[in-house]
C-alpha cells in the first residue's frame, strides 16, 4: 500500500462513510483504525460546501483513481500491527536514509533475517496532523528490549508478521520469543488480508 497521498481515490470496497462539517482528517484515520475491517481512509475536505467527509475502504479497495471531484481529497493505509512511540532496541542489520514509512515496511518484508522494523519520521505537522514524509529506517534481525524512543523525530515500529496455515510454536520461535499472543485487532486485520490464520509473536 502507498502512504498518505493527496488527490487520490481507491474507488470502490466502502465500509460506512459520515460527514460533519467539524468532521477531521485525524479523526477519519482514527475511525478506519478502530472499524474492522478497515484498511483504507479517504478523507474530501469541504466536499459539500462546508461538510467535510470521510469513507472507510476495507482491503480490496486497490483500483487507484485520480480524484476530479469537489473539495480536497487524500486517501491512506491503516496498520494496526504498527506502534507510535517506541523502539526494539539493538540487532541492526539495515540502515536507510530518506526512504517512506511503506518501503520500510517493504524493505523488512522482503529481508528473510527481518524480524522487526523502525521508521523515523521527519515529525513535520501539518494542521495538528502528523505528516510523516520521509525518515530513516532501521531492519532488525531480533527483537530487542523495547524502549520508548526520546530521539528527534516520530519513531513507528512494528514486527513483521507471519502468516501460516496454523499458527504454533515456530511462529514465537521465529522471532526468538517463548510465548505465543497475538492481539484480537491485528488478528482480524491480518486474518483478514492474508486469508489464512495468522500468527503473530509480540
Amino acid at each position: 500500500m502507498r502512504e498518505e497521498e493527496q488527490g487520490y481515490d481507491y474507488y470502490g470496497n466502502d465500509i460506512k462513510s459520515y460527514n460533519s462539517a467539524t468532521l477531521t482528517k485525524a479523526d477519519c484515520i482514527q475511525n478506519c483504525k478502530q472499524t474492522e475491517p478497515c484498511a483504507r481512509w479517504m478523507y474530501i475536505e469541504k466536499f459539500s460546501g462546508e461538510r467535510n467527509y470521510c469513507w472507510l475502504k476495507d482491503e480490496g479497495a486497490t483500483s487507484r483513481t485520480r480524484y476530479g471531484g469537489e473539495g480536497s481529497a487524500f486517501s491512506g493505509p491503516v496498520y494496526r500491527d504498527e506502534e507510535e512511540g517506541w523502539d526494539y532496541y539493538g540487532n541492526d542489520v539495515d540502515y536507510v536514509e530518506d526512504g517512506t514509512k511503506e518501503q520500510c515496511r517493504r524493505l523488512c518484508d522482503e529481508n528473510q533475517d527481518c524480524k522487526v522494523w523502525l521508521f523515523i519520521a521527519n515529525g513535520e505537522v501539518e494542521g495538528n496532523v502528523l505528516k510523516v514524509g520521509k525518515g530513516r529506517c532501521w531492519v532488525k534481525n531480533k527483537v530487542g528490549r523495547k524502549t520508548e524512543w526520546k530521539g528527534e523525530g516520530v519513531a513507528f515500529s512494528a514486527l513483521k508478521s507471519v502468516c501460516r496455515d496454523a499458527p504454533d510454536d515456530e511462529d514465537c520461535k521465529y522471532f526468538g520469543i517463548d510465548t505465543y499472543r497475538c492481539t484480537l485487532g491485528v488478528y482480524q486485520h491480518l486474518l483478514y488480508k492474508c486469508k489464512k490464520t495468522c500468527g503473530l509473536c509480540q
